[in-house]
């Protein structure tokens, strides 16, 4: 968007009188004594004030209008100290009916008053990690119209423009309402660069209106890559990506070696393409060999996976000391200092393994490999594999989750050099080897190296069992997972910013078919966001759950496939319990879904039953 600074400010100038900008649309002023911003809104007759922000010091505050949207930024010299993190602007008041769009996962539609569900489980939320997938949050006056739906009022949508050292701010503030603030953290110690902050204002805040502007930002940074145009960039991904498009995510978990006649079964029961995941090596338990890669690939309308973590390895030193080596561990990082290190120069540890000093099963960390000096490890990596098996996909899991830092004095890197190192790590498998590349969680930023987000669709604040229990299915659903899938607070906001670019499922510990009971939940979620489900068993899984897996496959998936290139540009909550939604994609398919306990019925009288989902469009779409 074309800025037009209407007025600069800085601490000097503004000691004595608040200072202000007006616009057609917005007047907006600066308090430089309470440290808030005042901003009303003339179309939609809304004031949005801030709380108090921190104290800046001389010229450090410049703020402008653009349109209607305010513009602050915040810049001091790049080697000012700075020991914590700077809170500003305050975050805007909330009002009573005022809800956020938190891009936690997939999206959340959160109440003002929204309850803690542990001790301050979302006071602080990290931008660019599991936490906040996306730079932006909005807030937005909702009511209930006559028609019993609702209708969202005056909105504001936050858009961090420097998000790589940003968090959120999202604690109860004045009247037991949340607010949502940014706070900036220093890099490495220092202020290191311009923080810099876009609000943009909406007389009727949709998440539709919500979702385009920042699809425009999205444009504007490059991170907005559609599916058509990565094939275009590299036609050798086009076969790939057209496999990935709507596509079940499978991870068949055992040591058995039939994984082939597994996947004919799958192909036989009313699964069309699909993405078959698996371990090479005897990695986390299970067993795959080069010759059942080979066979799986012969199966037409299978994209297989291979999982990589390239990220672990172990000192030589601990080798004997451990109860299980991976074969995959790149052992000549310690001797090269390869791995990421802190301030003290002490190796960084991630993911734990036993060691054999029973009887308290003690763990130790593995060392870390910096993402700046993985690229020739990757490279060998692959190139080997490629060799035994033909893979035309990779998984790496860990990577896509987050941004890091590494204080190794051979390799340094700020959060802010990390996304792009870790992009440039990405790309490889698809710009060099041409396979379809997925990763865990998934950013904003890395839309433009991955194909697909495993992990993306969930809230993983509210998962269980972690990264170790994958396989395990619960007869009855936690509590912490009952508000992961709450129909009422879920919003699709990131498949409205990049449903056409990216393929997003469920975590591989909080799959379709791991909670029965409320199986038929994830899969109308999948139904009202056009996205893929995810399934994983065990061979003793997959034969007691065969007939509810192809009953599944065919409510989950065919609206992923027919708008898997078209913008979801609109989505709706059509009754005031929220449990009434519908989604409208570009290229006319609209879903309807229905998480009540009673019939609920449509503008042209068709009646939705509980539980059930109606879909027009699919027909001209092709779809099965």
């Amino acid at each position: 968007m074309r800025a037009l600074p209407l007025f600069i400010l800085s601490a000097v100038a503004c000691a004595a009188e608040p200072q202000s900008a007006t616009n057609e649309c917005l007047r907006a002023a600066y308090d430089p004594v309470a440290r808030t911003f005042t901003v009303t809104d003339v179309r939609a007759g809304r004031t949005w004030t801030t709380l108090a922000g921190a104290e800046l010091s001389d010229n450090a505050l410049r703020w402008y209008l653009d349109g209607t949207e305010l513009v602050v930024e915040i810049n001091l010299p790049p080697e000012t100290p700075q020991p914590r993190p700077l809170a500003f602007p305050g975050p805007f008041r909330a009002e009573k009916g005022d809800r956020f769009i938190l891009p936690h996962g997939c999206g959340f539609s959160l109440p003002a008053d929204f309850p803690d569900f542990r001790p301050h489980e979302l006071d602080r939320l990290q931008v660019y990690s599991r936490d906040m997938k996306m730079g932006c949050w909005a807030q937005y006056a909702e009511s209930v119209a006559s028609d019993g739906s609702l209708r969202q009022g005056a909105g504001m949508l936050a858009i961090l423009e420097t998000p790589a050292d940003a968090w959120v701010s999202f604690a109860f503030r004045a009247g037991g309402l949340r607010a949502a603030g940014p706070e900036w953290s220093p890099e490495k110690g220092r202020f290191g660069y311009a923080r810099r902050i876009r609000y943009a204002f909406f007389d009727a805040a949709t998440p539709g209106r919500l979702a385009a502007r920042y699809r425009t930002e999205m444009d504007r940074r490059g991170y907005r890559v559609t599916f058509a145009e990565k094939a275009r960039r590299n036609p050798r991904l086009a076969a790939g990506l057209n496999l990935l498009k709507g596509a079940p995510d499978i991870w068949y978990w055992t040591t058995r070696t039939n994984k082939a006649e597994v996947a004919r079964e799958l192909r036989r029961i009313g699964f069309g393409n699909f993405l078959f995941c698996s371990i090479t090596r005897r990695d986390l338990g299970v067993w795959v060999t080069p010759e059942e890669v080979r066979a799986v690939a012969e199966i037409p309308d299978v994209l297989q996976a291979e999982y990589d973590i390239y990220t672990d390895t172990m000192e030589p030193a601990m080798l004997d000391k451990i109860d299980a080596v991976r074969p995959h561990w790149p052992l000549e990082v310690w001797e090269r200092g390869d791995y990421v290190a802190d301030a003290n120069g002490v190796p960084r540890r991630g993911w734990k393994v036993a060691l054999k000093s029973d009887p308290a099963k003690p763990v130790i960390g593995c060392l870390r490999l910096c993402e700046r000096q993985a690229p020739s490890y990757l490279r060998a990596r692959v190139a080997r594999r490629l060799v035994e098996a033909p893979y035309g996909a990779r998984f790496f899991d860990v990577t896509g989750t987050s941004v890091g830092t590494c204080d190794n004095p051979r390799h340094p890197l700020t959060r802010r050099q990390s996304v792009e190192a870790r992009r440039a790590l990405l790309a490889i498998a698809g710009n060099e080897f041409g396979l379809v590349t997925g990763s865990e969680d998934g950013l904003e930023c890395y839309v433009p190296e991955c194909d697909w987000f495993e992990g993306n669709f969930s809230a993983a604040r509210w998962r269980v069992d972690g990264g170790r229990y994958m396989w395990r299915i619960y007869d009855e659903t936690p509590p912490v997972m009952e508000r992961a899938i709450d129909p009422a607070t879920r919003c699709p906001f990131w498949e409205m910013v990049f449903h056409d670019c990216v393929s997003s499922t469920w975590y591989w510990t909080d799959y379709n078919n791991k909670f029965p009971h409320d199986w038929w939940k994830r899969d109308l979620l999948n139904v009202v966001s056009g996205t893929p489900p995810m399934y994983l068993f065990t061979p003793e899984v997959f034969e007691e759950q065969k007939d509810r897996l192809a009953a599944s496959v065919r409510v989950a998936t065919p609206v992923a496939r027919a708008t898997a290139d078209a913008v979801l540009e609109e989505f709706a909550w059509l009754t005031a319990d929220r449990l009434v939604q519908q989604a409208r994609f570009s290229n006319g398919v609209v879903a309807t879904v229905n998480f009540g306990d009673r019939p609920f019925t449509l503008a042209d009288g068709t009646v939705l039953a509980p539980r059930g989902h109606h879909v027009v469009g699919l027909a001209s779409r092709g779809s099965p």
